[in-house]
């Protein structure tokens, strides 16, 4: 069907909806973006949520593939290898190679906010603030609600790049009768922020990703453009001797870091603030065997597997 389709609608506004857009316009297809949340690139994002991507060869040949990766260059942070912290603050430099084997650091939400532009720019047409109620097959057509009212809204295919929650993913499997299944890996992470010192320069080498590995608990450093850095600490949820459900405290949380991670105190003077405020995501892996139906719907991304 999609052989002979003009128009595509994406639901979802991530990293991949906007992305598949652009590849999609490539191919001369008319192209719209459905996103229940608001424009990202008015807003500020929320605390915690502006989790700092790795670039690798996939992600640059990916963003080579859309043309658009020289550009995108221009908003990462090169890191050559990783710098390993111990409890006792030493530290192990591990290159990844030569002088020329070197990831990108990249803002997650910054990412988003280029490949949006980029999508609108050759004609990609984005819906914010509106959300997907009802998908309708029979008919191809959506009930949409925006902050105004709910209407309907005919679509030739749909494509859900949703997330985890996708509800294109759902309607597929309410049609063809499958299950999905989520296999939680019984860890979190949450987002902490390392600030540039007064003169604006970095703390720690900017030319490394930072890990300190604590056994089954572990935490990150990656540079960001202004020098600063965004910090993500990974920890069981339960049955551990270290985990999140037993972090529930100021007290608790300074005990943790001050016999875990000490050295990294005096770098985040807001840390137990950060650790209050933001949210703790869960990980986990979706499973689905049905990612697509008669060629009228399908789902790509994080709302696939």
């Amino acid at each position: 069907m999609i052989k002979s389709t003009k128009k595509i609608t994406i639901n979802g506004a991530g990293l991949i909806g906007p992305y598949l857009s652009i590849l999609l316009r490539k191919r001369g297809f008319e192209v719209e973006i459905i996103e229940k949340r608001s424009d990202i690139r008015k807003n500020k994002a929320d605390a915690g949520r502006s989790i700092n991507l790795v670039l690798t060869s996939r992600g640059i040949n990916a963003l080579k593939e859309i043309n658009r990766w020289e550009k995108a260059r221009k908003i990462t942070m090169p890191v050559s290898g990783r710098m390993m912290h111990s409890i006792s603050g030493e530290l192990t430099y591990q290159p990844y190679g030569g002088e020329d084997d070197v990831n990108y650091s990249i803002s997650r939400t910054e990412l988003n906010k280029f490949l949006i532009n980029e999508a609108e720019k050759i004609g990609v047409k984005f819906l914010f603030s509106t959300n997907v109620k009802k998908i309708n097959v029979e008919i191809n057509q959506l009930t949409l609600q925006d902050s105004a009212s709910e209407y309907k809204h005919d679509f030739d295919v749909l494509i859900g790049a949703d997330g985890a929650g996708s509800i294109v993913r759902k309607k597929i499997l309410e049609l063809t009768n499958k299950k999905d299944r989520v296999d939680w890996l019984g860890v979190s992470y949450k987002e902490l922020f390392m600030p540039t010192k007064v003169d604006g320069t970095e703390q720690i080498d900017k030319t490394a990703l930072h890990i300190w590995p604590r056994g089954n608990h572990m935490m990150m450093a990656l540079p960001n453009l202004d020098s600063s850095f965004t910090m993500t600490l990974y920890l069981p949820e339960r049955d551990s001797e270290v985990n999140f459900n037993k972090l529930s405290t100021p007290n608790q949380v300074e005990n943790y870091f001050k016999t875990y991670h000490p050295d990294s105190i005096s770098l985040m003077p807001k840390y137990l603030e950060d650790f209050s405020q933001n949210k703790t995501s869960k990980l986990g892996t979706i499973r689905c065997s049905k990612w697509n139906y008669e060629g009228k719907i399908a789902i790509i991304g994080d709302a696939a597997h």
